[in-house]
């Protein structure tokens, strides 16, 4: 499952992951569309705003 889906799939607008990791949202969107990929740190943060598995949200940005 890709980043984009994960956020679709959990009903959470690039915004609310921005605004909760206090980064921009046009890094969020970087993430989105593969340009980059967030940092362990922000891997971490992102799977507690959700409530799943580290493994899950690292599997997103993994080719």
């Amino acid at each position: 499952m890709k980043f984009k889906e994960l956020l679709k799939t959990h009903k959470i607008k690039q915004i609310d992951i921005a605004h909760e990791l206090g980064v921009s949202t046009q890094l969020v969107t970087n993430w989105v569309k593969g340009y980059s990929k967030p940092s362990l740190a922000a891997i971490k943060k992102i799977s507690i705003f959700l409530g799943i598995d580290v493994e899950k949200i690292i599997e997103c940005f993994v080719n």
